[in-house]
């Protein structure tokens, strides 16, 4: 789980980032480990952070992975 000072600190990354030119390249995956039952919470919160710091050029999509049960 990512602290909220690992968080603000992410985010002040982001924002450094978002404020250079955008380079062409291979697209890269994160994972990103939650606690259980909270996966909805963080993707809502992500896609929020995407469009406040407007890199939404540079995410392309934010997945749950779903295991049946």
């Amino acid at each position: 789980m990512v602290s909220e000072a690992e968080f603000s600190h992410d985010e002040s990354l982001e924002a450094a980032d978002a404020n250079e030119a955008v380079t062409k390249g291979p697209s890269r995956w994160y994972a990103i480990q939650v606690a259980s039952g909270c996966e909805k919470k963080v993707k809502a919160s992500l896609e929020q952070r995407i469009q406040t710091l407007d890199v939404a050029d540079r995410v392309l999509q934010i997945e749950i992975p779903q295991t049946p049960v």
